[in-house]
């Protein structure tokens, strides 16, 4: 009796599926969490107590099981962590600046962004939060258009002027400026 010689094809080693881009998020997820030495429900508690955000807990263990690509409050996960944005998201990068440095230019948006949220925009407004967001992406990647940047000009007229019965319709003013 004669043995069989195997072929090539049983000679490849198991090949493993690639992860999901949820899978992805939720490793790094994870990965940021342990580098600022957080629990999920620690990072719930900052998440409600420092920034406002109304969520569930259960979207942060979405978040670290892998069943979300990019949750809403993910700007706010980088800067609790002390994570790059760009790793986190899309695992581009670094997952810290290992000098300890950040640019002008990104620190400016940080504490422009920390201002909005604890300053200027109410805590109940998540979706003013998400707005100013896109907003503040497009004037970082100098992605306005001249008509958004009229409306912008309006924006902070209006602002300067305003009383909180006059700041009611802003959302939608702000939706306008961010997707036209």
């Amino acid at each position: 009796m004669t043995q069989r010689q195997p072929n090539s094809v049983d000679n490849k080693p198991p090949q493993t599926p690639a992860p999901s881009l949820a899978e992805a998020f939720g490793a790094r997820f994870r990965a940021a969490l342990m580098y600022a030495r957080l629990t999920p429900a620690g990072l719930y508690r900052r998440l409600v107590n420092d920034y406002g955000l109304s969520l569930s807990r259960a979207s942060i263990y979405d978040a670290y099981d892998g069943r979300v690509a990019r949750p809403k409050y993910v700007y706010e996960v980088a800067e609790i962590t002390g994570v790059n944005l760009p790793w986190l998201i899309q695992g581009r990068g670094v997952m810290v600046d290992i000098s300890g440095r950040v640019s002008s230019r990104e620190e400016a948006d940080r504490l422009l962004r920390i201002t909005l949220r604890q300053h200027v925009i109410p805590t109940n407004r998540n979706d003013l939060i998400r707005v100013a967001d896109r907003f503040l992406d497009k004037l970082y990647h100098h992605d306005l258009s001249a008509t958004q940047s009229d409306l912008l000009d309006r924006l902070l007229l209006v602002l300067n002027k305003a009383d909180s019965d006059q700041l009611a319709g802003l959302a939608v003013f702000m939706d306008e400026l961010t997707s036209s």
